[in-house]
């Protein structure tokens, strides 16, 4: 048999066992989504004849609609992984990818005219892609037993969701690290000042039961600028002990969508009702949100980070991350997020891909941009979040701040 032809089948035979272990995952996964989806519309019902109640019925509906939605997205996720046989254009990593990963795995410098902190962060997190999506495939890169506390930190409207943003990857991780982890409450329609309190008395009241342990804060969406508002007031306790933050699509220089002419009008409007149409009693109502949408706008958070970042504790790392997806590889919600709020700027659904990063001013690991719709992170998503957080912890005891 001639080379070429000796080469061609060995990479159809390759592709062939990817193209079987990939449906394979999605199939388990669409049964998994169909298991859960069952128990907890079982367990609302009960609940709700137990003890019928406005409230209950909500929670009922509201469940029901996720549950649906998630079933729904892991069939389309398999079918198109059926389909897609002919059309898969995988390839192995590419050689810069592939240096990447050795010198990591073996802890040798990498030098920064080489590969820049994206880059590093970007091999890493293909090469443990490439690990879950094909059975033969072990990846080099290894965690290192770490007694690091994560703080999961979530976003805007976090009530929604019976999780916390990538608690379900974190759960897999701290299992395999032998790890912590707890979620910190913070309100999703509420404005910066209210959730950095929030956060001020949780890690306090925390570190004082566990004063030994060491914090990482892992912050999705807004929850990234609700803790750098915390950072910035709390340098000393921060400094002693917080290892560092990292982000996830967060504004971390506010979001352009915040600024957009509807919600500029929706703000007037409030102010309006204030002055002239509510009674005293009912002025510091926040009808819509507006302590969030300012929180978020790239005038008023743009303009304080500028102004604050040298207020940060200067012991901490600080990573960034942002996510990026066309239209037609986003949530339902995402899509109508970028039909009704639209950008010319790439984006998640949310927030745009320039305004995820750490200014150049600011000492921080950019890590790039990776695919993925802004609600990656949630429960009912069947994005592969362990090996998003497991990326992190690796780059970070490579870079020698975990």
């Amino acid at each position: 048999m001639d080379e070429p032809l000796k080469k061609r089948r060995e990479l159809y035979k390759n592709i062939k066992r990817r193209y079987f272990y990939k449906t394979r995952k999605t199939r388990e996964f669409l049964e998994f989504a169909k298991k859960i989806s069952s128990e907890e519309l079982r367990d609302n019902i009960h609940a709700f004849t137990k003890s019928p109640s406005i409230k209950e019925a909500i929670f009922t509906l509201k469940d029901l609609i996720g549950s649906s939605t998630w079933v729904s997205v892991a069939y389309m996720k398999h079918i198109i992984t059926v389909v897609k046989f002919l059309q898969s254009s995988e390839s192995l990593p590419l050689p810069k990818q592939d240096f990447i990963v050795n010198q990591v795995a073996n802890k040798n410098v990498i030098s920064p005219q080489y590969a820049s902190n994206a880059e590093i962060f970007e091999a890493i997190y293909n090469d443990l892609t490439r690990e879950n999506d094909e059975l033969e495939y072990k990846s080099r890169l290894k965690l290192a037993p770490h007694k690091i506390t994560i703080v999961l930190v979530s976003g805007v409207f976090n009530e929604l969701f019976k999780t916390a943003a990538f608690e379900k990857g974190c759960e897999q991780i701290c299992k395999e690290l032998k790890a912590k982890y707890f979620v910190a409450k913070v309100g999703g329609a509420k404005g910066v000042k209210h959730n950095a309190a929030l956060l001020k008395d949780q890690l306090e009241n925390y570190i004082k039961k566990h004063p030994t342990e060491k914090l990482w804060i892992v912050a999705f969406s807004k929850g990234g600028v609700d803790s750098l508002h915390y950072l910035r007031h709390n340098e000393e306790f921060a400094n002693k002990h917080i290892n560092g933050i990292s982000t996830i699509a967060s504004p971390i220089i506010g979001s352009s969508r915040a600024d957009q002419k509807i919600l500029l009008a929706i703000r007037s409007l409030q102010n309006l009702a204030k002055n002239y149409l509510f009674t005293r009693d009912k002025l510091e109502r926040d009808l819509f949100a507006i302590k969030l949408q300012e929180s978020v706008s790239s005038k008023v958070q743009g303009k304080w980070f500028k102004n604050n970042y040298k207020e940060l504790p200067k012991k901490l790392f600080y990573t960034a991350l942002g996510l990026r997806a066309s239209w037609h590889e986003s949530h339902l919600g995402m899509i109508a997020t970028k039909i009704i709020l639209p950008t010319k700027e790439a984006n998640d659904g949310i927030v745009d891909i320039c305004q995820s990063q750490f200014p150049d001013y600011f000492k921080a690991y950019n890590l790039g941009i990776i695919k993925g719709h802004h609600l990656i992170g949630y429960r009912l998503s069947s994005y592969s979040q362990d090996i998003l957080i497991k990326a992190h912890i690796i780059f970070l005891q490579y870079m020698g701040r975990l």
